[in-house]
């Protein structure tokens, strides 16, 4: 099998592209050969920017997102619209993956040119559990996306009162301080 995949490797015009697609695709075996091989861990997609880090992220592969993270991977590598693998994670509600991406020191608060912040990203997604481990590990409750937008606007503009119920007590808490 490992000759198999050597073969296929060495067929491919561009490894960065079997390593994106391993990586989206939760291919553990297929990650750990390529990057072994040389494959760069921050290959990129050529037409979205993506990295095989916001791929396995948004996908929820922990065991992948920690092995390209092992081997050098951009914890905050944007994409074209400046979107980190965190944004990607909490888009898809992948909360392990977004524990990890914090362990790791991804930043927070970063403002993408054309996507939503970390924290809009999991409003976007309904996900109460991923908002909540934003907002304790210190994401900023009142910091506007591209487009102008509160994270409270897009609780209240989804129809998510718990997360606004949130969002509240965290701005209350940061005015505390």
């Amino acid at each position: 099998m490992l000759t198999s995949l050597f073969l296929t490797l060495a067929a491919l015009s561009n490894p960065s592209d079997a390593l994106l697609e391993a990586a989206a695709q939760g291919d553990s075996n297929k990650v750990e050969v390529l990057l072994q091989s040389g494959v760069p861990s921050n290959a990129r997609d050529q037409h979205r920017q993506f990295t095989s880090l916001h791929n396995a992220a948004a996908q929820g592969h922990v065991e992948i997102c920690n092995k390209l993270i092992a081997s050098g991977a951009a914890v905050n590598a944007t994409d074209w619209h400046g979107a980190t693998p965190l944004v990607s994670a909490a888009y898809s509600g992948k909360l392990d993956v977004v524990d990890l991406l914090i362990l790791h020191h991804a930043k927070l608060d970063i403002v993408p040119l054309a996507a939503p912040t970390a924290l809009i990203a999991a409003i976007m997604s309904g996900d109460d559990a991923v908002v909540t481990r934003l907002l304790v590990a210190g994401a900023n409750p009142t910091l506007r996306d591209f487009s102008g937008q509160s994270p409270i606007e897009a609780a209240k503009s989804a129809g998510l009162q718990k997360i606004v119920s949130l969002l509240d007590a965290a701005k209350s808490q940061g005015q505390q301080r």
